[in-house]
């Protein structure tokens, strides 16, 4: 018999026998911990004791539905299996040392609500599946690699409350349908290569508090900010904006 497909055995043996998650969501734990070199984490996992006992992982009703790895050291690709965790609200990644493009297989993460990876070096342009996380509150993907335009599918996040794409590679003109999303009340753009005019309708916009835009390629920066300006004089509000 293999003995990587042994050690696997003997794992889901000890793991079955001290706690009730499904064995796809053992295994995708287990494809992270390897896909990552876990053994080199910060604070990695004893395989021999209860996924419960793992730093950084929730378990509610024998399920895994909270993840926070951050300012662990992992490093490599993240797995295709990591969709098997159909039950996860929370994935926090941030400040590690993680690449490539994000997997297909986060579609399977329906009821999602944060998803933190900033900090790494992800790379290509985000996945169109990734729009299809509807109960998504919180999207933070800064200083990372990306690349491309922002769909005008991100519609279907209609749960959006903050949305910071800061420091990536990202281009094209002003995304209009961040306008449609109702819950949005942060909105980070800034250091990107996106360009052409911001449109007058975001400083109009009620449930903006925050709004990132510096360092891109935008034409109307100052006529933009002298519309956020007179908003101010007419309405005033608690607002952050940086041009």
């Amino acid at each position: 018999m293999n003995r990587h497909l042994l050690i696997l055995m003997v794992v889901f043996t000890t793991i079955s026998a001290q706690c009730q998650i499904p064995y796809n969501e053992q295994a995708a734990l287990l494809d992270l911990y390897h896909a990552t070199d876990g053994a080199n984490w910060h604070n990695t996992w004893n395989l021999n004791e209860s996924p419960e006992n793992w730093h950084g992982v929730q378990i509610t009703n024998n399920h895994v539905t909270g993840i926070n790895l951050s300012q662990n050291n992992l490093k490599g690709q993240l797995p295709e299996s990591l969709g098997d965790l159909s039950q996860l609200y929370f994935l926090e990644l941030f400040f590690n040392q993680l690449e490539g493009e994000l997997p297909s297989g986060i579609s399977g993460l329906s009821k999602l609500k944060r998803l933190v990876l900033n900090g790494n070096n992800f790379e290509g342009e985000l996945p169109s599946l990734l729009y299809d996380l509807e109960n998504l509150q919180v999207l933070l993907l800064a200083s990372n690699h990306f690349t491309g335009k922002i769909s005008n599918a991100i519609l279907n996040l209609k749960n959006l409350e903050v949305f910071n794409v800061f420091d990536n590679c990202m281009n094209g003109n002003f995304p209009i349908a961040l306008l449609k999303l109702n819950k949005l009340n942060e909105l980070n753009l800034a250091a990107n290569n996106f360009k052409g005019s911001i449109p007058k309708e975001l400083a109009q916009a009620q449930n903006l508090k925050s709004i990132m835009l510096t360092d891109n390629q935008f034409q109307n920066l100052s006529e933009f900010k002298k519309l956020i300006q007179d908003r101010e004089l007419n309405s005033p509000t608690t607002r952050t904006a940086s041009f």
